[in-house]
């Protein structure tokens, strides 16, 4: 078996009855399929059992999300200091693609549909609202119904959702073409991801207060 030719990512375990990870394709769908193999009696080729599993783009994006979200707990699992190492050294990469970054927040007014526009300057991102949009004018209407800790915190409530929706497509960069489907169903889960980084420093920030 050719490795390149059948999409073939990665064996695991006996040479006779290996476990194959490769990228598959059948009638136009396209998945990662993890499956034992077994090789026939006299026959060279590996012959695909079924036991085994296929992902799709959005299953195993959740996957490895929970692979990385838990590394920690599954390296100790496994008992290994080299895995805890590589765990932690890919759960580390990982987040640091997510994590929070410094921002700014501004509004100007500008003739547009578009109610607002992200920038980056080396690590801090510049987030702009269009004041002319009606978007804008409510976050002020609500704002202005409630304490001055609370408008803060629904105006960075705000700018993380936006901020991480603006990262999430940056994520996009150096990738290859894809299909409409798969960008917005890739970009949802990327964009769920960043978030919850932001929610989750803006729920602390609060705590300490």
């Amino acid at each position: 078996m050719n490795n390149n030719e059948d999409g073939v990512l990665a064996v695991v375990g006996p040479r006779r009855a290996p476990i194959l990870v490769r990228l598959n394709e059948f009638n136009g769908r396209r998945t990662v399929d993890v499956r034992r193999y077994f090789s026939a009696e006299g026959k060279e080729d590996l012959l695909p059992t079924q036991k085994g599993v296929s992902f799709d783009r959005e299953g195993l994006a959740l996957v490895l999300a929970a692979l990385n979200d838990n590394s920690e707990r599954i390296a100790d699992w496994l008992g290994s200091d080299a895995g805890r190492t590589l765990a932690a050294n890919a759960r580390g990469a990982e987040r640091a693609r997510s994590a929070p970054r410094p921002h700014t927040s501004d509004t100007e007014q500008w003739k547009s549909p578009a109610f607002f526009h992200v920038g980056a300057e080396g690590a801090i991102d510049h987030l702009t609202l269009n004041a002319a949009h009606p978007f804008n004018k409510a976050m002020n209407a609500l704002s202005a119904t409630v304490d001055a800790p609370t408008a803060e915190l629904v105006r960075a409530l705000v700018a993380g959702v936006l901020i991480s929706y603006y990262r999430s497509k940056m994520l996009f960069d150096g990738v290859a073409e894809m299909p409409p489907m798969d960008i917005f169903e890739t970009l949802e889960l990327n964009w769920g991801i960043v978030l919850k980084r932001y929610a989750e420093q803006i729920c602390n920030e609060v705590e300490e207060e």
